[in-house]
């Protein structure tokens, strides 16, 4: 019980971060008007990406448009991208971070602008670095709350080959549970077996 406390208290410090409730924090990187910074989340394990970028390096349009590329980039606002570094910051990325992901990793967090680029590996565990992995999980955590809290509007067709088994499983499940309920709602007469 008390990690679930722990991790709803982590996810609520991460909202008064963000929204700018708490003290200032640390500024070592800062988003700059029209230059590209990107902030990503690398799941090795699971080979899935997470990516934020600033407005202001390129419009929702351009990098939403069809074909564009890359289905996991989010935009948000540039002040919305330097609260993230700034709450990284006093996380312990930059002076964790590393120029590439350790090989080891099974997890990173990586920022770059321009030809600058940290990566904060996730380290394996030891009872000597418990606290460096709590800071990586809960920056992790934060990144994720403010890639969630992004809409993306990227442009796909629905019979792209992609979102074609993504319809056959929704498809489905719709059957499923209209079989599911069409059997409830069918009248049952006394004396009858469902």
């Amino acid at each position: 019980m008390t990690h679930c406390f722990r991790r709803l208290a982590t996810w609520f410090g991460a909202c008064l971060w963000l929204a700018g409730c708490a003290a200032p924090l640390p500024r070592i990187v800062t988003v700059t008007t029209g230059e590209q910074t990107k902030v990503v989340i690398h799941d090795f394990a699971n080979n899935r990406t997470f990516s934020l970028q600033n407005v202001s390096a390129g419009s929702r349009a351009e990098v939403y448009r069809q074909g564009a590329g890359d289905l996991d980039l989010k935009v948000v606002e540039d002040q919305r991208l330097q609260e993230l570094l700034d709450v990284l910051a006093a996380q312990g990325m930059f002076e964790h971070s590393t120029e590439q992901p350790l090989p080891s990793a099974r997890a990173a967090i990586l920022v770059t602008q321009g030809e600058r680029r940290m990566a904060w590996s996730r380290p394996l565990a030891d009872p000597a670095n418990l606290e460096l992995i709590r800071a990586f999980d809960e920056s992790r955590a934060y990144v994720l709350t403010v890639y969630n809290a992004a809409t993306a509007y990227h442009s796909r067709k629905i019979s792209d080959q992609d979102s074609a088994g993504l319809r056959t499983a929704i498809e489905a499940q719709k059957a499923k549970l209209e079989a599911q309920n069409a059997k409830q709602l069918k009248p049952t007469l006394p004396g009858q077996k469902q």
